[in-house]
Parts: C-alpha cells; structure tokens; sequence
C-alpha cells in the first residue's frame, strides 16, 4: 500500500484463499476470517514470534520492493491494521490486533490516520479495500478504530498502548 496497490490490496486482504485443510479438504477463506492465522488462540498465545519474524524480513525477501525498513515496517502495520478493520463485521472476537508488534506502529497508525484524512486520493483507493467510497470510509474510521483498540493480545500484555488514532481534525499539523 505504500505504493499506492490498493488492488493488490483488495485481493490480499478480500479474495478467498484456497487452502488445503486437515484430512485434504480444501476452503476458500478470505485472509481476515483464517482464524488460525489472525486470532487470539494463534500459537497458543505466542503470535509475537510469527509477526516479529515477518517484520525482521525486510533485507531476505522484500529490499526489492520498499526504499528501506522502515518504509517495509510501516507498510505491514498498516496492512494489519486495515485487516482488523475488514474484521468489524465478524460474528467472532476481533482479529488478533499483531500491528501493535512492529516496531514504529504508532508513528505508523498516525501517518496512515493522517493520510486518510488529507490526502483524497489515498482516502478513495483505501476505501476501495472495502467497497465503500472515501466520505464512508472516513465516517466509520471512528468506529473500526474503537473496535481495533478495544481488542487484547492474548494475555493483553503486548503493546496495548499502541491504539489506532482518531482522524486528524483539518487543522492539526501531521
């Protein structure tokens, strides 16, 4: 999403997923609803292991496509933010909120906030993720973003502090 791929973002985060299960049967999940990818019982409570190693991988398998680590990092937490936003209308506990586990996710969830807010463009390709239009989007940032904060790490011991940020009002500086 850093480079504006808000289709490639679509697909990733909307798209069923063929995956193989136990005994050979095969499902098509959309990635939000792989509970044992994104959801508290992941790894028995130890889903840091899994989001720290992704977000070490920046120099083995993604150089290629990001200007450096942190541009990597900031594209994963917002990544993973927006999946816990397409989870608001799950009829489970929201996703494990794992953008909370990379490194500069604050400062991320600001910008990605403060981007929505001001830049159209990026409002509108977005709100495409969700089939809604930029105006609807930024009304129900509000309420996603209390549902995001609202969920617990497993033993809600991990980063709680990192919480999605409301808007920007139009006057605050970025």
């Amino acid at each position: 999403m850093v480079n504006e791929g808000y289709r490639t973002a679509r697909v990733n985060m909307r798209e069923p997923i063929e995956v193989e299960l136990l005994g050979g049967q095969i499902a098509h999940t959309p990635l939000p609803r792989m509970r044992k990818l994104f959801h508290p019982e992941t790894f028995l409570g130890h889903a840091d292991i899994a989001i720290k190693y992704l977000a070490s991988q920046w120099d083995d398998h993604f150089a290629i496509a990001f200007s450096d680590a942190a541009q990597f990092r900031e594209g994963l937490v917002w990544h993973l933010a927006l999946l816990s936003f397409l989870d608001d209308e799950s009829e489970s506990y929201p996703l494990y909120p794992t953008y909370r586990l990379v490194d500069d996710a604050r400062r991320a969830l600001r910008r990605l906030a403060g981007r929505v807010k001001a830049i159209d463009t990026f409002a509108d390709g977005v709100a495409s993720i969700f089939d809604e239009d930029a105006q609807l989007f930024r009304a129900r940032w509000r309420e996603r973003a209390e549902l995001a904060n609202e969920a617990q790490l497993g033993g809600g011991y991990w980063h709680n502090e990192v919480r999605v940020p409301e808007l920007p009002s139009p006057e605050a500086p970025d």
